[in-house]
């Protein structure tokens, strides 16, 4: 693997503008497609944002770590967290609706970013939780 870079983040919306930043300069280090970058950019602030809104910590100094590195043509993203367990790769989707009235709004980052992904997993290690997605 090479370009290794992990960042912590507190729980707070307002990180997300470090994370997105931090995350450019993997991309502009490696020098990926616009289309790579959209999906690792989206996969990462769904995953955070929704540890931070969602997730109940398990911890009283809870923190969000993010480790990006490159492997034979691929970017895997880990994502841990020490909050409650949740697996976004089994969560059930939402039913489609039959209208545009009847579509709630939201609610869609867990499945953007199976679509996303070439690969995602999870697993619980200790008090935290580790999402790996594969690009």
């Amino acid at each position: 693997m090479t370009g290794d870079r992990s960042l912590v983040l507190g729980r707070d919306l307002t990180e997300l503008a470090r994370l997105t930043a931090w995350a450019d300069g993997f991309i502009q280090n490696l020098g990926l497609s616009h289309e790579v970058a959209f999906r690792l950019q989206l996969c990462l602030e769904e995953a955070v944002s929704n540890i931070i809104a969602h997730g109940v910590a398990a911890s009283d100094n809870p923190e969000i770590r993010v480790t990006l590195s490159a492997a034979e043509g691929s970017v895997i993203a880990a994502i841990e967290d020490q909050g409650q367990p949740f697996d976004p790769s089994e969560a059930p989707m939402r039913p489609r609706p039959s209208s545009l009235d009847d579509a709630a709004i939201g609610g869609l980052g867990i499945l953007l970013m199976r679509h996303f992904v070439s690969e995602m997993s999870y697993e619980r290690i200790g008090t935290r939780n580790r999402l790996v997605v594969k690009l």
